[in-house]
């Protein structure tokens, strides 16, 4: 949640995760950019609910 009491939204984190698939990161460079997007857009305000952040590599196999 903002100073303004808005909230991050799905929304807001699906252009985040656009903008970084274009770059190849692996999974937990990508969790730290959500991370710290997070707090930029909290801008020190006390959270009041957790976050759990799962981010996984997908492998094609061949058949």
């Amino acid at each position: 949640m903002s100073k303004d009491g808005e909230l991050y939204g799905e929304g807001r984190l699906e252009a985040l995760l656009g903008k970084a698939a274009d770059t190849g990161l692996s999974p937990e460079p990508l969790v730290k950019v959500v991370r710290a997007d997070v707090a930029s857009f909290a801008q020190g305000t006390e959270q009041s609910d957790d976050s759990t952040i799962l981010s996984l590599k997908v492998e094609s196999c061949a058949e």
